[in-house]
């Protein structure tokens, strides 16, 4: 692997991300890290092992439960994208740009967890899951996307 990329491509969603190296208009893609996270097929039933929390009242005979402000879902890809964001941060010297790849309720958490300087050399955030074309459909992509219009 060189030590030096043009421009890092995240295509990402709540179960796998892949981050690619792009080196110019006539190379393939090449796959810097995949990441896996099977709990992102998981439904929120799957993810508790009960209902939620209980409690009660001092001089009450009522009971109240607690309800979290997020469902297990959430606190799942938020967890996931964690660990992609630290991927970023970590490899974020090896790339001059990034074009990231998300659908757009990963994208808010993502924009949180990176750093500002992996931020700064974010080129586009599109609102796609690529997790699925091929890389030379990726590519294709991408090379529309930065071509001047």
């Amino acid at each position: 692997m060189n030590n030096f990329k043009d421009l890092g491509i995240l295509s990402t969603n709540a179960v796998v991300a892949n981050l690619y190296a792009y080196i110019g208009r006539e190379n393939p893609l090449e796959l810097i890290y995949s990441l896996d996270h099977p709990a992102g097929r998981l439904k929120n039933s799957d993810l508790v092992a009960d209902g939620p929390g209980q409690y009660q009242k001092p001089f009450s005979h009522s009971k109240g439960a607690y309800e979290p402000n997020k469902s297990p879902k959430e606190i799942e890809d938020e967890t996931f994208i964690t660990e992609i964001a630290e991927i970023l941060n970590k490899h974020g010297d090896k790339f001059n740009n990034f074009v990231i790849f998300a659908p757009g309720h990963l994208q808010g958490v993502l924009k949180k967890k990176i750093s500002n300087a992996t931020a700064d050399k974010v080129l586009h955030f599109i609102d796609k899951d690529y997790t699925k074309i091929a890389e030379d459909v990726l590519r294709k992509n991408v090379i529309e996307l930065l071509s001047p219009q």
